[in-house]
């Protein structure tokens, strides 16, 4: 497989994972060495691979299901390194209202052994565009 199709391949499989509040789909696509990291939005940054780890298990432990879709997908290769930059629409039912968000990502990807494993993933919220009113309308 090329090299940015299997990079593509193991992002899916990364939101796939994400969105299946899959635990062991998860931790096996991430390299598990101390310098991995992760940045959910409104987390402070976790380091080292049991950091990380307990990021996701405390993700997945809530009782809130997500509904990932992915866009604007770009992907760029350096060697044995790889990122992705893409957009995560995300949905979620929160008290019996849909609630949408989107999210702008980077994930990182090192070649470890013949295999694509995540070494970063760093998630922001993007704002959403602010509708001026009609009196702060400039004549």
């Amino acid at each position: 497989m090329q090299p940015e199709l299997a990079v593509k391949a193991t992002n899916a499989r990364f939101y796939k994972a994400l969105e299946d509040y899959d635990r062991e789909g998860m931790l096996n696509l991430w390299a598990h060495e101390p310098w991995v990291s992760c940045v959910h939005p409104g987390w402070e940054i976790r380091i080292g691979w049991r950091d990380v780890e307990e990021s996701w298990l405390s993700i997945f432990s809530s009782p809130t299901r997500l509904k990932v879709n992915i866009s604007d997908i770009n992907v760029r290769l350096g060697g044995e390194c790889a990122w992705v930059i893409c957009t995560e629409n995300l949905s979620t039912l929160a008290e019996s209202a849909l609630v949408r968000s989107r999210v702008q990502a980077t994930n990182v990807f090192v070649k470890q052994e013949g295999v694509w494993r995540i070494v970063h993933h760093h998630a922001s919220p993007i704002p959403e565009p602010r509708i001026p009113s009609s009196s702060s309308t400039v004549h």
